[in-house]
């Protein structure tokens, strides 16, 4: 059996992919200990599948645009930086959805539900929307990276348009995660 580990995702546009890449930019100067994500990397994860069999995807790219065509093109606002687990040593830093969570929430819902019928495990825990920016390794201080992140939060306030949904298999090629568009539903 031949398998992909996919997921299905919302690119990030102009103007906000600059404005990423220079957060990305200063971030990685003053945390650099962290892996940071490349602009090329940068999405927002709406429902992760993991491994799947491939004689699956006809049916999940039809599940991807039943779930889409309930949506028309929407706005997307980041708002805010913060790290992953909340109350505990960082291992993520994120970049928060402010305007246009309920959308991608709605989206989640529906392919949550109509991926299980074929055998997709549910999300097990509340969907939240965000931009993996960075990799925290472990061992980092952990006063330092919440500083400098929340310190960089109120530099973040930029939106994109969101226009069509991917479905996006992933490889890891020489350590580094590679995305490959494998459907692009348009709203």
């Amino acid at each position: 059996m031949q398998s992909t580990r996919a997921f299905i995702a919302i690119e990030i546009q102009e103007p906000a992919l600059s404005t990423l890449g220079r957060l990305l930019e200063r971030l990685g100067k003053q945390l650099p200990q962290v892996r940071w994500s490349t602009v090329e990397q940068l999405h927002v994860t709406v429902k992760f599948m993991g491994q799947i069999d491939n004689r699956l995807l006809p049916e999940i790219c039809q599940c991807l645009r039943l779930a889409a065509s309930h949506l028309e093109a929407f706005e997307i606002s980041l708002a805010n930086l913060g790290t992953f687990p909340a109350g505990k040593a960082p291992r993520i830093v994120w970049a928060g959805i402010g305007s246009g969570t309920e959308a991608l929430c709605q989206l989640h819902t529906e392919l949550d539900a109509s991926l299980a019928e074929l055998g997709i495990a549910r999300e097990g825990r509340k969907f939240t929307p965000h931009l993996t920016l960075g990799r925290v390794a472990r061992g980092q201080d952990p006063g330092e990276i919440t500083r400098i992140v929340d310190k960089a939060s109120d530099s973040l306030k930029t939106q994109c348009s969101v226009d069509e949904i991917l479905m996006m298999a992933s490889n890891r090629v020489q350590g580094r995660m590679v995305y490959e568009t494998v459907d692009r539903v348009t709203l």
